[in-house]
């Protein structure tokens, strides 16, 4: 789209374009500490307001401080997305019975809260030999609480477009997780072609994806290195990712010596 490269003479940057639409003129006077995408938005040029704009679309569970666990603060946050959006607590709910957390529903309920102040609360109805009952969110397993929130990142991606960045997706049953990856290449679930990005310990989900989508993490003296397996000499498109992953022919696994 652009090349853009310090002239220490001129004391300015050196502006080439191919269909990025800048003026010139204004691009040459961009700030050595400005960006060139964000100030071009603001003279409204529809290729950088694009650019700018698709951070929006990106749904994480990621902090600058790591991965966002699924506590009492997670939780409420995905409350009160669900309540804002009954059409995302619905999808919500189909997918809580379609994936088996014998859950028949999530509800949405103002209640009294132990310190006499009103707050949402997530109720969970279930079914067991053809009694009703239900319990707070807060009473089930960690699993559900997980998934809870995971879908809170998943579902509003998927319907829009976008990426979603999850960290340390096993909270779920490997199966599970096969499953979100699956509803993220199925069209039908993902027309806007979405993407997802998951950082996993999951050995499972390399029977499920093709080399170039792997990229693997190595820490040694405190220094993580991280590639692709394409990258690696040798590999090939129809290796047994999982069986030469575990037998160590890649790197990034533990070293107990």
């Amino acid at each position: 789209m652009f090349v853009r490269e310090w002239n220490e003479e001129k004391k300015q940057y050196q502006v080439k374009q191919q269909g990025f639409g800048f003026n010139l003129t204004e691009a040459k006077k961009v700030r050595k500490n400005a960006s060139l995408i964000a100030t071009a938005a603001q003279y409204g040029v529809a290729l950088a307001e694009e650019l700018t704009g698709f951070s929006d679309r990106i749904a994480t569970n990621v902090t600058m401080a790591g991965k966002r666990y699924f506590d009492k603060g997670v939780l409420g946050e995905s409350t009160l997305f669900y309540n804002e959006n009954p059409h995302f607590l619905e999808k919500l709910n189909t997918n809580i019975r379609r994936l088996d957390f014998a859950v028949e529903e999530i509800s949405i309920k103002t209640m009294t809260l132990p310190d006499s102040s009103e707050g949402l609360v997530p109720i969970c109805s279930h079914q067991s030999n053809g009694n009703n009952f239900s319990l707070p969110l807060t009473n089930e397993s960690s699993g559900t609480r997980a998934a809870y929130s995971i879908f809170r990142y998943i579902l509003p991606v998927l319907e829009y477009g976008g990426i979603a960045v999850l960290d340390e997706i096993e909270f779920l049953h490997p199966q599970l997780t096969i499953e979100v990856m699956r509803m993220f290449t199925d069209p039908d679930s993902n027309p806007n072609n979405a993407q997802l990005l998951i950082a996993t310990h999951s050995q499972e989900v390399l029977q499920h994806v093709e080399k170039n989508q792997i990229y693997l993490v190595e820490k040694n003296d405190c220094v993580s290195k991280a590639w692709r397996l394409d990258e690696v000499q040798g590999v090939r498109r129809d290796d047994n990712l999982y069986a030469r992953y575990i037998a160590g022919a890649y790197g990034a696994v533990p070293n107990f010596s």
